[in-house]
């Protein structure tokens, strides 16, 4: 699964919106092209990194009321809000916590025609608002944050 950046380009190719299977899910930021991480420095820090496919960039989806909670295949720990500040620009990190959080996704399906493999482009975000889940930078150890 790809998050997706906060507009898509007119010319995406793209199908209608629809439900998400409950399933687990290796997740790539489609602007920077790195794997969304569980950090090994802290188990916590929800982090941009190469492509390896270990547990710990391992996410499971499953329904919690109208959305989806996010949870560490490797940890087992739910994807959650760190911290939001209003004052820093409306930003907040994307850590690993115990309490499962309801998460908002808005899914787009593309096929890949040079393999076999469905890519599913998806835009997480905290419900009713605009926060919308990407990296912080293109390096490796980036942040996942919560954006407006």
């Amino acid at each position: 699964m790809v998050p997706l950046p906060r507009v898509l380009p007119p010319t995406s190719p793209r199908s209608p919106v629809r439900p998400l299977d409950p399933g687990v899910y290796t997740l790539t930021d489609v602007r920077w092209g790195m794997s969304l991480d569980l950090s090994g420095a802290d188990d916590r820090s929800l982090i941009g990194f190469g492509m390896h496919g270990w547990e710990n960039q391992q996410w499971e989806f499953s329904r919690l009321g109208a959305g989806y909670m996010i949870r560490s295949m490797h940890s087992q720990a739910f994807a959650t809000l760190d911290g939001f500040n209003m004052q820093s620009g409306g930003v907040a990190s994307i850590a690993a916590g115990s309490f499962p959080v309801c998460w908002d996704l808005e899914v787009l399906t593309h096929f890949d025609s040079e393999d076999e493999d469905e890519d599913i482009y998806a835009r997480i975000r905290w419900p009713n608002s605009d926060l919308a889940w990407g990296l912080a930078g293109e390096h490796v150890g980036a942040r996942v944050r919560c954006l407006l």
